[in-house]
């Protein structure tokens, strides 16, 4: 055992490069040593694994923060998700612009993530961004948008609301519903299992009281770099390629832009 402890402290005193996600951290001592192996399993552990690497990190405090900021491009969806997690809950200001990176990511649920955590900057800035959310082509993300402006508490959200009503998605129109009648002490009395017709009684005289009150529907016009990340995000395709019956290779990404009709069969 004592031959083990120089050998120990030579390799403490290596320097060792240790590749995060683009990034170059060194690493002289092996509690830098751990923090790249606790990286790594966060990287690539299981879920659970991953957890308990994200909590580990996060006992570093605001000196984790920078890991997280360069995880949040990393290829796989999970990781990213718990990069925007912890920068949502834990970061300092400038975290806000990385949330706002996150919603347009191409996976769902991260962009769900980034925007329950948005509130946690109450500013104007953040307003403007929900409500710009209402205009966004994913429902799921308009759906999370009205729940956390219906969080808001506040009557500049009103006009929102209501402009939510005249949405296509039955959830968003819900929500919006409830919370105008939670943030107005109206009892508008929407049930998501109701009836369309029963639903659609419900929403005439919610768009009547809104009238009485003077609540237009409003909504702004997104900043340029929020309109860019709301375009339709797509996954990219994964590469394929195949020989077709003329024993020519046909590969997919030669077809960008352009419609292509697959037709297999199995031969007689």
């Amino acid at each position: 055992m004592a031959s083990q402890k120089p050998l120990r402290r030579s390799l403490a005193g290596l320097f060792l490069a240790v590749i995060v996600s683009g990034g170059i951290l060194t690493a002289t001592r092996w509690s830098d040593i751990r923090l790249h192996l606790t990286v790594r399993k966060l990287r690539t552990g299981d879920e659970g694994e991953q957890h308990e690497a994200q909590a580990r990190l996060e006992r570093l405090g605001k000196r984790c923060l920078p890991i997280f900021r360069q995880l949040i491009d990393d290829p796989h969806p999970r990781v990213r998700y718990l990069a925007v997690d912890t920068l949502g809950r834990l970061g300092e200001e400038k975290d806000f612009r990385w949330l706002v990176r996150a919603l347009g990511d191409c996976d769902s649920e991260v962009r769900s993530r980034a925007v329950q955590l948005l509130p946690r900057w109450k500013d104007s800035q953040t307003l403007t961004v929900l409500a710009s959310l209402l205009r966004d082509s994913d429902a799921e993300l308009r759906t999370e948008a009205v729940k956390e402006l219906g969080k808001w508490k506040d009557e500049e959200v009103l006009p929102l609301l209501v402009a939510a009503l005249n949405d296509e998605d039955e959830n968003v129109v819900g929500f919006a519903v409830n919370h105008l009648g939670k943030l107005t002490g109206q009892r508008f009395g929407y049930k998501f299992r109701a009836p369309r017709e029963e639903k659609q009684k419900v929403l005439a005289r919610v768009r009547a009281w809104a009238a009485s009150k003077g609540l237009a529907p409003s909504l702004p016009s997104p900043p340029p770099e929020l309109a860019q990340l709301m375009t339709p995000r797509r996954k990219p395709a994964p590469e394929f390629s195949l020989t077709d019956d003329t024993k020519n290779s046909l590969q997919l990404n030669h077809y960008q832009g352009k419609v292509l009709l697959l037709n297999f069969f199995s031969p007689g």
